[in-house]
């Protein structure tokens, strides 16, 4: 049996990481700066700001640009 240490899996969909390659062309340290908020959600934390309504929970989530 094999034990999974993280309680949520984030997975990055193909519109994500095409969106993420077009983001890196003028800002490279875009996929250094999002990982901390994977490594969040992966541990089960909530971050950012909830979006109201809608039938299921939305959250927004802002992540600080280094490069600049």
């Amino acid at each position: 049996m094999q034990t999974d240490d993280k309680p949520v899996k984030v997975v990055l969909t193909e519109l994500f990481l095409k969106n993420l390659k077009d983001l890196a062309k003028s800002y490279r340290s875009v996929r250094k700066d999002i990982l901390p908020l994977i490594n969040k959600l992966s541990d089960g934390e909530i971050v950012g700001d909830r979006l109201k309504g809608f039938d299921y929970e939305i959250y927004k989530v802002r992540v600080k640009n280094s490069d600049n």
